[in-house]
């Protein structure tokens, strides 16, 4: 499926990925740090209303002190103190009942206090400053007071009660507590397991991208190394429709492309070598006196128009009814000299020379009739030298040989031409022929 994806939209892909799971892991680390404030906001409540219920608590305490001591002073100041302790201790009692409205349960519990604080007021708070306040009593009747001893059982049992409120502010601050470590262990986990597997999806997307890549990069070097040994027919694998398959294709039909151009050039090489085989067979046939073959090369080409001159040439010397009579003004080299040798007489004018460059120079055989005209003419000695040295011979010297009939200063080489060609005109025309 992979192959099929685009290059760029793989990336995207895995960029997409690795992001989307970090927005994934800050988005529940913000959850958890939203639950840890709420966690610490909801400490500093139950902190607050701890500190309220202790200051209710003293407060009550207090209000017993004062009861006290007005019942055993009787002084009016003692009296108006204990009441102000009391109305404090009242007021003492909505702040904690006000920071825990939305617990049904402790709402409970201080309507019971209030219900409790209202009956200590009423039955043994007011009856016992009333008391006091109506005349003077014995020592033995201020200790032994009931409503003293009922004032002691309601505050201490005003007290439990307020202790049952602070002890379930505590229970809930501890599972608040229990809580709060729960996620403060969830965020630490979930950041080094997410890290790590934005690290291990990193790695695996990378590992992908690059296998992919690499792969597709080296079936396209090895295709590259094997055309290169010289297999012409090698190929890319193309594996789906990425950037890369792209590449492949496209050099896949470049690779046909110059098969196809080398397979064309192998065949005009063949034809080109075919075709000069043919002219050669034919000039070779025309230097050795056979002037009756003849070319199939065709074509507009330099090859085709070369085989239509060189059939006219032996169509013409084939045609002609006289000797031919050649004259060198300058050099006779490679094919030259087979075409020169072809004729029935040869003359050079001094500075000529005949020059046989192939072997040496080219690295090919002699052609043009070369092979055999020149050793019936020279001997295989003096060929031999000339094939092999590719040493000039001088007008003179092919005279000497016997290369060619004469040699004539430059300047009277047309002259001497048309004298022998003058005398060969002279001759029995039907004697001419049959010789």
């Amino acid at each position: 499926m992979l192959n099929n994806i685009r290059i760029q939209n793989k990336l995207f892909a895995g960029f997409a990925a690795i992001i989307a799971l970090v927005v994934l892991l800050l988005w529940l680390t913000y959850a958890a740090l939203q639950s840890l404030v709420d966690a610490n906001r909801w400490d500093r409540h139950t902190a607050e209303v701890l500190l309220s219920v202790t200051a209710l608590d003293n407060n009550l305490l207090e209000t017993r002190a004062r009861l006290r001591t007005f019942w055993y002073s009787g002084a009016s100041a003692d009296a108006d103190t204990a009441r102000q302790a009391l109305t404090s201790l009242t007021a003492a009692v909505r702040v904690p009942q006000q920071l825990t409205q939305d617990n049904a349960s402790q709402q409970q519990r201080f309507a019971r206090l209030s219900a409790d604080l209202d009956s200590l007021r009423q039955n043994t708070f007011e009856p016992l400053l009333r008391l006091r306040e109506t005349g003077n009593l014995s020592p033995v009747q201020l200790a032994n007071e009931p409503l003293v001893t009922t004032l002691s059982t309601q505050v201490s049992n005003l007290r439990q009660q307020i202790q049952g409120i602070a002890d379930e502010e505590r229970r809930l601050s501890a599972q608040r507590a229990g809580h709060t470590e729960e996620v403060r262990d969830q965020l630490t986990w979930t950041l080094v397991a997410g890290g790590t597997f934005c690290v291990l999806l990193a790695a695996l997307i990378a590992w992908l991208l690059s296998h992919h890549l690499l792969r597709s990069i080296r079936r396209l070097t090895d295709t590259v190394a094997r055309i290169s040994a010289g297999d012409s027919g090698a190929r890319v694998q193309v594996l789906g429709r990425d950037e890369l398959a792209q590449v492949g294709l496209a050099f896949n039909q470049m690779a046909q492309q110059i098969q196809d151009d080398h397979a064309r050039e192998q065949a005009l090489m063949h034809r080109l070598r075919a075709d000069v085989d043919d002219l050669l067979g034919v000039v070779n046939r025309a230097a050795a006196g056979d002037l009756t073959g003849r070319t199939s090369v065709t074509g507009d080409d330099a090859i085709g128009q070369l085989a239509r001159g060189l059939s006219k040439m032996i169509e013409d010397l084939r045609g002609m009814p006289v000797p031919v009579l050649c004259a060198v003004n300058g050099a006779a080299a490679g094919a030259g000299v087979g075409v020169a040798l072809a004729c029935d007489i040869v003359i050079a004018a001094r500075s000529a020379y005949f020059y046989l460059p192939f072997l040496p120079k080219l690295g090919i055989v002699p052609d043009l009739g070369c092979t055999w005209a020149i050793p019936r003419l020279v001997g295989p000695a003096r060929t031999m030298g000339m094939a092999l040295l590719a040493e000039r011979v001088s007008a003179e010297t092919a005279v000497q040989w016997g290369l060619i009939w004469a040699s004539f200063e430059d300047d009277l080489l047309l002259l001497e031409a048309q004298k022998i060609a003058q005398r060969l005109a002279r001759l029995p025309a039907h004697a001419v022929v049959e010789a």
